[in-house]
């Protein structure tokens, strides 16, 4: 396997998201984020389309208890899909290009604890 790229440690979270690509023929969906680190977040999508490397979106990521919904804009930087003989299941990575520190935070301290939740 090889080496972990990562800058920053991820953290799971499942969290409803919706995205929408700044193509001039925009995609957009409902999606799962998987994960979140300071740097970037994985989320999937079932049947969607591959995003291709480099594309831009904004994002609509819902956290519980929060009283809304949050929102960043990023970059895919990887996509691939899973199980297309059966479901057809798409994951992406994308790095943040811009997100509020107070987002962040949310995001990040949501994420966190149920991490910590899971461990104990």
């Amino acid at each position: 396997m090889g080496k972990d790229k990562r800058r920053f440690l991820r953290f799971d979270a499942s969290l409803g998201m919706k995205y929408k690509t700044l193509l001039s023929k925009a995609e957009e969906g409902i999606a799962t984020l998987r994960n979140v680190s300071r740097s970037g977040m994985g989320f999937s999508v079932i049947k969607g389309k591959i995003l291709p490397t480099g594309t831009s979106a904004n994002f609509e990521i819902d956290v519980p208890g929060e009283g809304g919904s949050i929102f960043a804009k990023g970059k895919i930087v990887w996509s691939k899909e899973i199980f297309p003989e059966r479901v057809s299941l798409l994951t992406n990575g994308v790095e943040f290009v811009d997100i509020t520190p107070i987002d962040k935070g949310i995001l990040l301290d949501y994420a966190y604890n149920q991490w910590v939740r899971k461990e104990l």
